[in-house]
């Protein structure tokens, strides 16, 4: 009897242990703190659409298409097509940026990763910055 009260608290404790680790990663995305791109943007923002710079890290001037391309894929953003862009970011697509996006919700709230990048004509990397905006809580 003893030894079945055992395992079941056992269980119950895993099973507290779980959904504890599972709400906690519902709030707080702890998954972004190892995104490289995200967790540049969430380190260095400051109020909501406070543009920082995401050069020399994550990417680097100079770069190529295909790789800051790739990092971005791996980080989870997909482009977002110019006639999409929010109303306030018409000015960087007009001025040569590409748009790409990422969803990082939280629990509470619906939460947009935006990095912007520019290219050369030989699709270097001349400029890349990003950004974080909420897009509303509970």
């Amino acid at each position: 009897m003893i030894k079945a009260l055992k395992i079941i608290g056992v269980g119950l404790a895993i099973l507290i242990v779980a959904a504890g680790a599972i709400l906690a990663q519902a709030t707080y995305r702890f998954d972004l703190a190892f995104n490289p791109v995200v967790a540049q943007i969430k380190s260095g923002s400051g109020a909501w659409g406070e543009m920082i710079a995401l050069t020399p890290n994550p990417f680097s001037v100079g770069e190529t298409k295909p790789a800051i391309l790739r990092l971005l894929n791996r980080a989870g953003f997909e482009r977002e097509p110019d006639d999409n862009v929010w109303v306030r970011y018409e000015d960087e697509i007009h001025n040569g940026f590409e748009l790409y996006l990422r969803e990082g919700n939280t629990w509470f709230c619906n939460i947009s990763y935006y990095a912007f990048v520019k290219f050369d004509e030989n699709d270097d990397l001349v400029l890349a910055k990003g950004t974080v905006h909420e897009h509303g809580c509970l």
